[in-house]
């Protein structure tokens, strides 16, 4: 549809990006002269009852955290044909996905201050009651102009947890439903489990620093269930094998990170950070022959790796019940050879089709 060179109080000029679900639009406030970015839906996603609440979610959660590594949003309107937008902070840079694309493994430091960005920004919103939900290198920007600054963006499938996340508006899954990009979800989220937590964001930015580090995601299958069944039964292949540079302590950081019981994950962002900023301070005690050097503390008893009795653990009733389908030798099998598969939906019923 033709647009007007003014929306409101907004000047826009040419897009700056296109997706599946719309276009993105360079703008500036008339009154204010502030850059910003104006994200327009699809007229066809438009149509679509999901779409617009996913739109409506990003606004209302995004804006109302207020960090700095979460990209801010300012206001949202209507067009005359029906297309909701939304008016954001405009970004320069580009995302850690395009970034991987390029680079495949990112250098030891580089990888971790980026994961302190996203943990940073993740903390700030479960401080909310915000769970993310899709955190992935393609909504993780890196912006390079006037700062480093990491952004988290698209909180679009985002979900308040708590007391009150049956009612909530921002609850838009159903049970059963899988939400997120398969890759990065939690064992929860691949088996549509309700009760969601920040815990889920901590599994993600997990997957995401195993990721950079290794060059490959942790799980490869032909096929879409076939990955979230391996997401749901078996561990991740040793960090190590992809990456033999990578300290015990680091690798048994990103491990807990990726724990398939949640109970046995970090319990929050802040101190999956905190296990970080650990490491980096050791590297910064430690002679420069010698970068990220072992932490004078005992990670089992500081529950940093699981004992022998937790390796498969059985659940709780009512809670994250799975028969783990892993055997203890799945810690010594040889690296796979990762494979590509297809782009996904977002969402599955079913594991069993």
């Amino acid at each position: 549809p033709c647009r007007p060179a003014r929306w409101g109080r907004y000047l826009v000029s040419g897009p700056i990006g296109r997706g599946g679900m719309g276009t993105v639009f360079e703008g500036e406030h008339v009154e204010l002269g502030r850059p910003v970015a104006i994200k327009v839906l699809s007229p066809e996603q438009a149509k679509k009852r999901n779409a617009t609440q996913r739109f409506q979610v990003e606004a209302r959660t995004a804006g109302a955290i207020g960090h700095p590594n979460i990209c801010e949003v300012y206001d949202m309107g209507m067009l005359p044909d029906g297309c909701p937008y939304l008016v954001m902070e405009r970004l320069s840079g580009n995302t850690l996905q395009a970034k991987l694309g390029l680079e495949k493994k990112l250098s030891i430091p580089e990888a971790i201050d980026i994961l302190r960005g996203v943990l940073a920004g993740l903390a700030a919103a479960h401080e909310k009651n915000v769970v993310h939900r899709d955190i992935k290198p393609e909504n993780i920007f890196l912006c390079t102009d006037p700062v480093q600054e990491v952004k988290l963006v698209d909180f679009g499938v985002a979900k308040i947890y708590g007391d009150d996340a049956e009612d909530s508006e921002l609850n838009l899954t159903r049970t059963g439903m899988v939400m997120g990009t398969p890759y990065y979800m939690s064992s929860e989220q691949a088996r549509g489990q309700r009760n969601l937590d920040a815990r889920v964001d901590v599994y993600a930015a997990g997957v995401v620093l195993y990721e950079c580090l290794a060059g490959v995601r942790p799980y490869v299958a032909p096929n879409y269930n076939a990955l979230l069944v391996k997401i749901i039964g078996q561990d991740a292949p040793p960090l190590s094998g992809f990456r033999p540079d990578v300290s015990p302590e680091l690798e048994r950081i990103v491990q807990k990170s990726m724990m398939r019981s949640r109970k046995q994950r970090f319990q929050s962002a802040l101190d999956f950070r905190d296990a970080l900023e650990e490491l980096v301070r050791a590297s910064d005690r430690a002679p420069v022959s010698d970068p990220y050097p072992s932490i004078d503390i005992d990670l089992e008893q500081s529950g940093m790796v699981p004992t022998h009795s937790d390796v498969h653990p059985s659940w709780d009733a009512g809670e994250d019940t799975i028969a783990s389908s892993a055997s203890s030798a799945s810690s010594r099998r040889p690296s796979p050879v990762p494979v590509p598969i297809p782009d996904e939906p977002s969402s599955l019923t079913s594991l069993e089709d």
